[in-house]
């Protein structure tokens, strides 16, 4: 099959940028073992974890891994009851994770897919455990599908399990755009909140609104905290931060007594400082999100199938060949939406490897 693999980055100057190589690897092992299935992937979606980790920058990158967390595809084969050959599914991205809901049974044990020893979704074909599949929501396409199972599954235990979003809610996202945020988003709209947003384009603002945000403001404003508290008139019960950086202190300042802040991401830096007794003043609880519980996936899923939730596609690559004209969009960091690599299945299309 074919398959995207990590390559051992050869420059000795400049910024570090692992290449990808379109390859023919083995297949997965046949006969499969007990309670799993073979899928064929249709559709996968990259994350920013794809980035960092061609640019050295996520923790124990192994070269020859081959990445991609999100997909969805069909059943090819099953050694398993619960699923029959053309099924639609998704595939869960994360493993060593059942249903605790504080943290993963044995932290040692949790991994993503993407990067060894776990194999991933920038592939033709995957062996998969029958509890790590979700049924494709009926009202998504493959493309739209593959573009679900990570973000939305970290926004889901942010925005749910962790925040306990509920209807009435003032919601604060910033940086809009990214798949996580998009998702957290449309999950609190769903469950009746009160949405406001930053983000440092107009355009990305007005498609928030769209999705049923209330407002938002541009956080290049220097004044944007103060203009945030006079548009929306509120105080935030909920804030689902992937930025962190320079901004977590105004992020404080603007929540509400017993607020709850959610932090999955630091994209404007990891570092922060902030006045620390607003904590105990306000009765803050700040909370990390990696990921989510395999029960958490199922959950999630259910819940975009009942509400009848989209994912937000940026653009669509057709075929493993378009791989780095996604990274490169990626990169950019123009996107609303995610990156979907389409038609798997056929092969590298047009390339320009």
């Amino acid at each position: 099959m074919l398959a995207a693999k990590l390559q051992q980055h050869q420059k000795t100057s400049g910024t570090k940028y692992d290449p990808i190589q379109i390859t023919h690897v083995q297949l997965p092992p046949s006969p499969l073992p007990p309670a799993h299935a073979l899928v064929a992937i249709h559709c996968a979606a990259l994350n920013h974890r794809d980035v960092y980790i061609r640019e050295g920058l996520y923790p124990a990158v192994t070269d020859g891994s081959i990445l991609g967390s999100d997909a969805s595809g069909t059943i090819e084969a099953s050694s398993s009851g619960l699923w029959a050959k053309g099924d639609r599914v998704l595939v869960n991205p994360a493993r060593g994770w059942i249903s605790q809901q504080d943290s993963p049974e044995a932290v040692h044990e949790f991994n993503i897919l993407g990067l060894l020893p776990e194999q991933g979704t920038f592939a033709q074909f995957m062996s998969v455990h029958q509890d790590d599949l979700a049924p494709l929501p009926r009202h998504l396409s493959f493309e739209q599908g593959s573009a679900l199972p990570l973000a939305g599954l970290t926004a889901y235990r942010a925005v749910v399990t962790l925040g306990q979003c509920k209807a009435g809610d003032k919601v604060l996202i910033p940086g809009i755009g990214g798949g996580v945020a998009l998702f957290a988003l449309q999950f609190a709209v769903a469950l009746g909140a009160e949405v406001w947003v930053t983000s440092s384009s107009a355009d990305k603002i007005a498609q928030a609104i769209a999705l049923g945000a209330r407002g938002g403001v541009s956080y290049k404003d220097d004044q944007w905290p103060a203009k945030l508290k006079s548009a929306s008139g509120v105080s935030f019960n909920l804030v689902i931060d992937g930025a962190s950086g320079p901004n977590l202190s105004a992020y404080i300042r603007l929540m509400e007594l017993g607020g709850t802040l959610c932090i999955y991401g630091a994209v404007a830096g990891s570092s922060s400082t902030f006045t620390v007794p607003f904590l105990w003043f306000k009765h803050l609880t700040i909370k990390g999100v990696c990921m989510g519980s395999r029960q958490e996936f199922q959950e999630m899923v259910a819940f975009v199938a009942e509400k009848k939730i989209v994912p937000v596609v940026h653009a669509v690559f057709k075929g493993l060949g378009r791989l780095d004209d996604a990274f490169d969009v990626m990169r950019a960091g123009s996107q609303m939406g995610k990156l979907v690599v389409s038609e798997i299945q056929s092969g590298l299309r047009e390339s320009r490897l």
